[in-house]
């Protein structure tokens, strides 16, 4: 299986699907199906059903819900194959490698960072050291 994208940046308005023209990828490296037809149509079928349980929810209201079946039934499937554009790009830091993705429609961006253990405690550390100061000032001019 290829790179799975994250949810933070897996929405797209599909409201302005077209049909698929080579140039669109022209310059582009791109991926074939990284998802079979069938495993998708699982995959899909599973996501409908939480979409539906969260409709049931919301419908029902109030704090909890038992849910006991779902007769969920879905008709007159197809599938198409899109594009959606989605940049993945990776870079190496001390020796560890970090991946971000963007949404080449909305521009959102996700990915993990490397954090600086000597930065974040200097930053504490300046904040710590402003509060006793600012504590000692109040304390002196009062």
């Amino acid at each position: 299986r290829g790179s799975q994208i994250p949810r933070e940046v897996s929405n797209w308005s599909l409201d302005g699907l077209k049909t698929f023209d080579t140039k669109y990828l022209a310059g582009y490296v791109t991926e074939k199906y990284t998802i079979p037809l069938k495993d998708g149509h699982l995959e899909a079928n599973k996501e409908a059903e939480k979409i539906a349980q969260n409709w049931i929810r919301r419908d029902i209201g109030g704090d909890t819900q038992r849910i006991s079946t779902i007769d969920m039934r879905l008709s007159e499937e197809t599938f198409k194959h899109i594009l959606l554009p989605v940049y993945i790009s990776s870079y190496n830091y001390n020796n560890k490698k970090y991946n971000f993705f963007v949404n080449g429609q909305t521009g959102v961006i996700y990915g993990k960072r490397p954090y600086s253990f000597w930065k974040i405690f200097l930053a504490v550390l300046a904040v710590i050291i402003i509060i006793v100061l600012i504590t000692l000032v109040a304390q002196y001019s009062g």
